[in-house]
């Protein structure tokens, strides 16, 4: 599977690594199958309102939000969630988010292949209708091009931490091999 983003150069020369839409791996609303204690999501968006509705105790949202695997029907519901309270959701929001998407990366391989394989380009959800989670611009609007036009692209933020904290591991890992003795080398004979 090839990276599924679309490289654009900004204008400061940074490398943007943009992705809109859930044909896009890094999308919400991209299908896959995410196991948390048992219970299988098909996105992360499905995931993400799920939790939404049972923080506020909306048991009946938090079952049709599992009932469904549209993920814009599952934020439609989420969008709903009675009970809600913004500065309560708005402090656990982001720490959900990275979550989820961690553990969609940790459980697909093929997929975190692709988020490693951004390399050290950042990575924007490029969507016109959201300014928190993304950019509040378009691939195709020439803005996209400066960063400093955008939202705040939290999406890219998170996404952008899990790559370096899985970086990171495989740092470890490699120093642990090495120090243990242990390489790709076969033994001297």
């Amino acid at each position: 599977m090839s990276l599924q983003v679309k490289i654009i150069k900004a204008n400061n020369g940074l490398r943007l690594a943009c992705f809109f839409r859930k044909k896009y791996t890094f999308s919400n609303h991209y299908e896959c199958s995410i196991n948390v204690n048992g219970q299988i999501f098909t996105t992360t968006e499905q995931y993400f309102m799920y939790i939404k509705a049972k923080t506020f105790g909306d048991e009946k949202a938090a079952q049709d939000i599992l009932n469904t695997s549209n993920p814009q029907q599952a934020k439609r519901i989420g969008r709903k969630v009675k009970n809600f309270d913004a500065k309560v959701w708005n402090a656990k929001r982001i720490g959900v988010m990275k979550f989820i998407n961690k553990t969609k990366f940790e459980q697909n391989a093929e997929l975190r292949k692709q988020l490693l394989d951004t390399g050290d380009y950042v990575i924007v959800e490029a969507s016109p209708f959201d300014k928190f989670w993304g950019s509040g611009i378009g691939m195709s609007d020439k803005r996209i091009k400066d960063p400093t036009k955008w939202g705040a692209n939290m999406l890219g933020q998170v996404l952008m931490e899990i790559r370096k904290e899985f970086r990171a591991q495989m740092d470890q890992t490699t120093s642990s091999s090495e120090q243990n003795g242990v390489t790709d080398e076969p033994p001297d004979k």
